[in-house]
């Protein structure tokens, strides 16, 4: 049986609830299941890759806003959100970190000594790229989250209407297309693994 489209429209956005990991304590956001969605702080870019794309423009507490992400977590918020995008953790298990971090050309490394001479080893980058990314996150985005209880099927409707850049899986908007091939392409990039 086909899903059915929700009636979700950049208008909903207006429901979440804002996080600035630059002055906002971690408390703050929902220990439970929901929806989040990255935005860049007026101003702020993401650091360019040679392929442009038509950049999801929205409207927060009346300041316009770029998005560049969104996603759910199952069970709690708080430690997607936080712990596993901005508090320092490895990219091997943040999808946003590693392509934030693979546009900024940031130095791969393995996640462990297991992961050597594998075909397809789970990476992260070098300790001090790191850092260096999760300071450039803190500094140019913005979390905005709301609690909801049945996530899952919502975030493909809020990839399909949205059409965030930084968003692989399940993104079927051709608009993009050739920006996401090409990050895929850096995130996928093995030469300078150490």
């Amino acid at each position: 049986m086909p899903r059915m489209m929700s009636d979700f429209t950049k208008e909903e956005l207006e429901k979440f609830t804002p996080f600035d990991p630059k002055k906002d304590d971690q408390s703050k956001i929902a220990d439970c299941p929901g929806l989040y969605a990255i935005l860049l702080h007026p101003g702020s870019k993401l650091p360019e890759c040679g392929v442009t794309y038509t950049p999801c423009m929205v409207t927060y507490m009346g300041q316009e806003y770029e998005l560049v992400y969104v996603g759910i977590s199952t069970k709690s918020l708080r430690k997607r959100d936080y712990q596993t995008h901005f508090n320092r953790n490895n990219a091997g298990k943040s999808t946003l970190r590693k392509s934030i971090g693979s546009l900024m050309g940031l130095k791969k490394t393995y996640r462990s000594e297991n992961e050597k001479g594998k075909s397809s080893p789970k990476i992260k980058f070098v300790d001090k790229d790191e850092e260096q990314l999760t300071e450039w996150m803190t500094d140019n985005l913005l979390l905005l989250f709301k609690a909801d209880l049945t996530p899952g099927e919502k975030e493909k409707d809020m990839i399909a209407v949205l059409n965030p850049p930084l968003n692989l899986k399940d993104n079927l908007n051709f608009q993009n297309k050739p920006y996401r091939n090409n990050l895929t392409k850096l995130r996928n990039d093995r030469s300078d693994l150490e």
